[in-house]
């Protein structure tokens, strides 16, 4: 064996041997065993940490896409219930709108038919007022009848002097009667045109 392959490296019992026999430069087996331990462990930490790392960016990545979606999901809901909102207010207002046209319109009518009925009363009383002197005339001719006739005691009294009367008395018993008549239709047609019969 040349000089050259015994100065090389030499896998004896006790150690390596690197360029020369010398015992200052021989390295301890235990030693290459801790540095190709630390060596595999070290590697294995990098792989480890790269793949924690690219799956940690996975994640934030996933979580960044949730968080997107959740907010245009609640972006969208919010925007519809928005419009839903705007929609129902338009709605509310426009019927308060036609709720107020309606009691306006409600209270012309009734201020309308209040003053019919105060015209009508009013139509009613003078009529009243009118038939007053025809029922005192009436009246007025009953007791004179009661007076000078003798109804009270032996019914009608039909001598020349109280003819006249009695036949007058008829007469405004009969247009009292016809103006209670006409009292009554009128009242009967007011009441009617008040109520939209």
């Amino acid at each position: 064996m040349s000089s050259a392959g015994k100065e090389g490296i030499d896998n004896g019992a006790s150690g390596l041997y690197f360029g020369t026999p010398d015992a200052r430069d021989r390295v301890p087996r235990k030693t290459i065993a801790a540095y190709t331990a630390f060596a595999i462990a070290a590697v294995t930490s990098l792989l480890l940490f790269g793949g924690c790392y690219r799956y940690n960016v996975h994640l934030k990545r996933q979580l960044a896409d949730a968080q997107q979606t959740i907010e245009e999901q609640q972006r969208r809901a919010l925007g519809r219930m928005k419009d839903q909102l705007a929609s129902e207010t338009l709605n509310l207002r426009e019927q308060l709108l036609r709720t107020k046209s309606d009691n306006r319109g409600a209270d012309n009518a009734l201020a309308n038919a209040q003053e019919d009925l105060a015209a009508a009363l009013s139509r009613a009383q003078a009529c009243e007022e009118a038939y007053e002197p025809l029922f005192a005339e009436l009246e007025s001719l009953k007791v004179q009848l009661r007076t000078d006739g003798s109804p009270s005691k032996g019914g009608r009294n039909d001598t020349p002097n109280n003819l006249g009367g009695v036949q007058a008395a008829e007469v405004l018993r009969d247009q009292a009667a016809s103006l209670g008549v006409q009292l009554k239709d009128f009242i009967t047609f007011e009441h009617k045109k008040q109520s939209g019969n």
